[in-house]
This record gives structure tokens, sequence and C-alpha cells, in this order.
């Protein structure tokens, strides 16, 4: 596939997708080459330790997540450490 120079891919990930399945997804798109990820679907689930196994497991950074329909306003820019803060304090309410 004949990328520009500045393009940049994103991999788009549901937070519902179990971690097996999410890994496969990755060693598909690695071939492509991405810059970084984006976790959709965040307020469809209870359960964030796939995104936490997911963060120890990914190489590209998480770029934001979705909780939502309402794009842009359901987007939420987010460097790991946020996307940690944000999955343990949902868990613990």
């Amino acid at each position: 596939m004949d990328r520009g120079e500045n393009l940049k891919v994103h991999l788009c990930l549901s937070a519902t997708t179990k971690l097996s399945d999410l890994k496969e997804i990755i060693r598909r798109y690695e071939e492509i080459g991405f810059s970084d990820v984006v976790i959709t679907k965040i307020d469809e689930t209870t359960l964030f330790g796939t995104i936490f196994s997911l963060l120890y497991y990914l190489k590209s950074p998480i770029l934001c997540l979705t909780n939502g329909q309402e794009v842009p306003d359901d987007i939420i820019l987010a460097p790991d450490d946020v996307v940690k803060g944000m999955i343990v304090q949902r868990v613990l309410k």
C-alpha cells in the first residue's frame, strides 16, 4: 500500500472485543503500520481488564477513547497515563 509521507494511520479497536481477538487484529494490521490506537465503545462495557492488558501488549500509544455516538463531543484525547486513570476511576465508581 502506497502511503503519503504525512499520512497517519490510527487503528480503531472496540473495548467490547475480547483480548485474544484484539491481539489478532493488531497482529494482522502491524504489517500495514499504524501510529496509534483509538479505543471505541468504552460506554458499552463495564469490564476494563482488556484495555489494561492491551496497554501492556501494544507497541503503539492509545491516542483517544470514544464514549458515545456524538462525534466529536464523545472523543477523549488521552495519553496512556490519562487512559489508565480514567479506567481506574470508572471501575471504582
